[in-house]
């Protein structure tokens, strides 16, 4: 996939907390990805933590969750 302004490759870690989607940064796109998943469990490393929604690998995507997306809202790599 191509996507205008991304460079890759990129490792995990360069990403920001709930930047989910292309293009980098965490915006309606990633809003949207996290709501899809939210309230999944179990999260665990064979789901990814749940696509990473899963942010502080609680087990599931809850509150603390969307506290730790929403701190990084709006914010560019």
């Amino acid at each position: 996939m191509r996507v205008d302004g991304v460079h890759y490759p990129l490792l995990s870690w360069q990403f920001l907390s709930g930047d989910f989607a292309c293009p980098y940064g965490v915006d309606t796109v990633d809003l949207g990805f996290f709501i899809e998943r939210w309230l999944n469990s179990p999260c665990n490393q064979s789901n990814n933590f749940c696509n990473c929604t899963d942010i502080n690998r609680s087990g599931q995507v809850d509150l603390p969750d969307f506290a730790i997306f929403a701190s990084h809202w709006l914010e560019e790599r």
